[in-house]
Parts: C-alpha cells; sequence; structure tokens
C-alpha cells in the first residue's frame, strides 16, 4: 500500500502520484503513437523513395523511433518514482541521501536527485 504522507517531513505524496500516474498515461499514449507512426512510415515507402540514399519514410520512422524512446526512459524515471513511493524512499535524493526540496519534487515529481547532485551531475556531462 503507497503511504500517503511522509512521517518525517509532513509531505503529502498524493498530489506527486497523481502527477506521475498523469505523465505516465500520456507517456505512455505517445510510445503508442510514436511506434505506429514509425510502422507507418515504414510500411508507406513508395518507389520513389527506394531509390534515395535516405528515403524520408525512413527518416520519419527514425525520428518517431527516437522520440518513442526518449518516452520510455521518461517511463522508466515514473515508474522507478513511483516504486520509490511504495517503499518508503521518495522524497530522499537516490545519491546521497538528503531530501528533495518539495517545489523540486512538484516542478519534476519524477526525479530521483537534490538540486546539488543534478547540477554536479550536469557539470560532469
Amino acid at each position: 500500500m503507497v503511504a500517503s504522507i511522509d512521517p518525517q517531513r509532513g509531505l503529502e505524496f498524493t498530489p506527486f502520484v497523481e502527477a506521475l500516474n498523469e505523465q505516465r498515461r500520456a507517456l505512455l499514449h505517445c510510445v503508442e503513437s510514436m511506434q505506429e507512426e514509425a510502422e507507418q512510415a515504414l510500411e508507406n515507402r513508395d518507389k520513389s523513395d527506394l531509390y534515395d540514399d535516405t528515403p524520408t519514410s525512413d527518416i520519419d520512422a527514425e525520428q518517431a523511433l527516437l522520440l518513442s524512446s526518449i518516452a520510455e526512459r521518461r517511463l522508466e524515471a515514473i515508474d522507478e518514482a513511483l516504486a520509490r513511493i511504495d517503499a518508503g524512499t521518495y522524497g530522499a535524493c537516490t545519491r546521497c541521501g538528503v531530501a528533495i526540496s518539495p517545489e523540486r519534487l512538484a516542478a519534476l515529481p519524477a526525479t530521483a536527485t537534490c538540486m546539488n547532485c543534478a547540477g554536479r551531475r550536469r557539470a560532469a556531462s
């Protein structure tokens, strides 16, 4: 059963769960649409594409698959956040263990890191 409140901080999880579930539904729809679009682009190759070095249908399919993979990675982050809620670790940075600010969680409910760790990760990239 999902805890609805972080007893240590008094943080109400319900809005985060609702936001995560809404994002999850939208991303699932996006993944399905992008995969269908990729399949249609490949199925709808016309003969002129066969003589091109880079057929437009291949480019369309590649873009749709790329967008789908981005959405799938986002879905993984959402599922991980929901699992952290179930495990009672949501809201704690997965790198340093410090509490993630409620403002950051409101803006990015699937985030796993505090601002400091996220900044360090970006700086290292």
